[in-house]
């Protein structure tokens, strides 16, 4: 099953007709009254400028300042317009990982086995049956290892952590309180109720001193190890400027910029915009204002020089 969608997967590919595109856009151009060029302009100022407004929101909440963080970009459109959105925020430096087109399934490919499960029981900490809760405990664990036991490397290397869902009684909103790894009993209810009381505060940065901790759920996560992958990358051995052609620029027009082939790029390079790079899932165009360097990790660091 697993290997017949992988293989649907695989043959699946979708092209972008360039010419089909462009009508589009001169389909459009053509209800607004503008040239296609204009009209494709303002396509991408729309885009940046409704990224800029949510970053500016989410940041404004917080209290923080765009000029003071560097914008990581990936995914297939995020390196595509990082340069206009730093610009737009002011923001003075952007990183653009190896791969950022597939970022989000390479970590996907990479992340530990894990399996979560919850099973609801309330009771207050005082009046728990324990041995209730290492029977749901036992069953979870169980289910949990049959569930990853095919992706196990060896039969002892399951990572288990134990944690509840608690409140104080009369309360219709829990936390999550982490568990002793050990069977649980009468015993541990001081450690407990101080996880909780430690937890709660964190919350809510109050504690409710008369108040009795109530359980409503508990959970178990369980992991096998993440696999090993060989990230090692090797570049091209060919000259990495390849052609120069026309970028367009919000408030610049259209610029001749070095084009360059993202793999054949070493690490310490210096690059002056204007520049384009291209690599396999995506592309990114930096101005006439912008240094590049790439990293000892191969990342594009990208220095906005005018941003005040």
């Amino acid at each position: 099953m697993m290997n017949t969608a992988g293989q649907a997967i695989a043959e699946c590919h979708v092209g972008l007709s360039r010419p089909a595109v462009e009508h589009a856009v001169a389909r459009l151009a053509g209800q607004l009254g503008v040239d296609a060029r204009t009209a494709a302009a303002g396509i991408e100022d729309l885009v940046v400028e409704n990224m800029a407004a949510a970053t500016r929101m989410h940041l404004a909440e917080k209290g923080r300042d765009p000029r003071a963080y560097t914008l990581m970009a990936f995914g297939g459109a995020g390196p595509v317009h990082a340069y206009a959105l730093a610009k737009r925020l002011k923001m003075p430096r952007i990183i653009v990982p190896v791969g950022a087109g597939v970022m989000s399934a390479f970590g996907f490919l990479m992340a530990a086995p894990a399996v979560d499960e919850v099973r609801g029981y309330p009771a207050s900490l005082t009046s728990v049956d324990w041995d209730k809760v290492a029977s749901l405990y036992a069953d979870m664990e169980t289910r949990a290892r049959r569930l990853l036991q095919p992706t196990a490397a060896a039969p002892g290397d399951l990572l288990v952590t134990r944690s509840a869902d608690m409140r104080y009684v009369g309360q219709g909103f829990q936390i999550s309180v982490p568990l002793p790894d050990d069977v649980l009993g009468p015993a541990h209810e001081d450690q407990i109720r101080d996880a909780f009381v430690t937890t709660y505060q964190q919350v809510f940065d109050r504690v409710i001193r008369d108040g009795t901790p109530e359980f409503v759920s508990w959970r178990l996560s369980a992991s096998r190890p993440p696999a090993a992958v060989n990230l090692t990358y090797r570049p091209s051995p060919a000259t990495p400027g390849r052609r120069r052609r026309p970028v367009q620029f919000a408030g610049l027009g259209a610029i001749d910029a070095e084009v360059y082939d993202r793999y054949e790029l070493t690490p310490g390079t210096p690059i002056a915009g204007p520049a384009l790079f291209e690599e396999r899932e995506t592309s990114c165009s930096v101005g006439p204002d912008c240094t590049v360097i790439i990293d000892s990790h191969r990342n594009l660091t990208i220095d906005i020089g005018s941003t005040s």
